[in-house]
């Protein structure tokens, strides 16, 4: 388990947006502020025993790619670029617009 324990105003909640963008396809209250400072976003994790990575790509606080990685441990999806591309990381989504990755982040989830 993490905790992120902080005074107000130190990003607590902009990191759970974040999570929240990656796993369910958009923030629900990221501020602006935020997201213009924002270039990319990486998030690894296992979900029902899967390894799987996101990583969304933004210019000036928009979504210009995003693509979602399976890899069969947690190191392997961390030096993507020592990977097999196809054997060891295999995309399981790409999008180029927020719209896009939302709708097929729903429907991986849904999955």
């Amino acid at each position: 388990m993490t905790g992120l324990v902080a005074a107000n105003l130190r990003g607590k909640s902009s990191v759970l947006e974040l999570v929240t963008w990656c796993l369910r396809g958009e923030p629900k209250k990221l501020r602006n502020t935020v997201r213009r400072w924002l270039r990319q976003v990486d998030l690894d994790t296992v979900i029902a025993d899967r390894v799987v990575g996101f990583r969304l790509s933004l210019v000036d606080g928009q979504l210009t790619s995003a693509v979602v990685l399976a890899a069969p441990t947690l190191e392997v999806l961390a030096d993507v670029r020592k990977a097999d591309p196809g054997r060891d990381v295999v995309a399981l989504l790409r999008a180029s617009s927020a719209e896009s990755y939302a709708d097929q982040v729903r429907s991986l989830m849904m999955t």
